[in-house]
């Protein structure tokens, strides 16, 4: 087991129990609106991410590398897009539209989780990208289409707003 291994396994699996947690303690405190549309945000991206998955099958890098990994339970042929990352940014992005400064922390736990899966050897960089990107914008939809009082909406609305003078 090398170092790169140990530290992915830590950030790229372990990042993602911190989000969930993190959402948790979201609910437990009362905001069930802002974790429902957690939830919501978190099923979206999964099945986009899965549906991409399907059917654009990428061999991850320590397939298409011939290199020897200590586990066997990951598929050799669903590299893209990064389903840990889409998920840890959909998580991420949705705590950070409803509260900037738990989202900020987020943000960077799913950062960790993105650079682990590429330490691992189990994403390639562009995978964690598209998958962090994913699960971003299905965040945001998710919060304009259903919270009134989101950030991102009164962007749309000032352009708008522009647009028609």
């Amino acid at each position: 087991m090398n170092i790169s291994w140990l530290l992915g396994q830590i950030f790229g699996n372990g990042g993602i129990v911190v989000l969930l947690f993190i959402a948790l303690w979201i609910l437990v405190k009362g905001d069930r609106k802002l974790a429902y549309r957690t939830l919501v945000a978190l099923v979206i991206t999964f099945v986009v991410t899965h549906l991409i998955k399907y059917f654009f099958p990428v061999p991850r890098p320590f397939v298409s590398g011939g290199i020897d990994v200590p586990f066997s339970f990951v598929s050799g042929t669903d590299s893209f897009p990064s389903g840990h990352a889409s998920l840890a940014f959909a998580i991420a992005t949705s705590i950070w539209l409803g509260r900037h400064k738990l989202g900020a922390v987020s943000l960077l736990v799913a950062t960790l989780v993105a650079i682990g899966r590429v330490l691992m050897l189990v994403h390639y960089p562009i995978d964690v990208i598209v998958g962090a990107l994913i699960g971003a914008t299905v965040s945001i939809v998710v919060s304009v289409l259903t919270n009134p009082n989101c950030p991102i909406r009164s962007v749309f609305s000032t352009m708008s707003k522009k647009n028609k003078r």
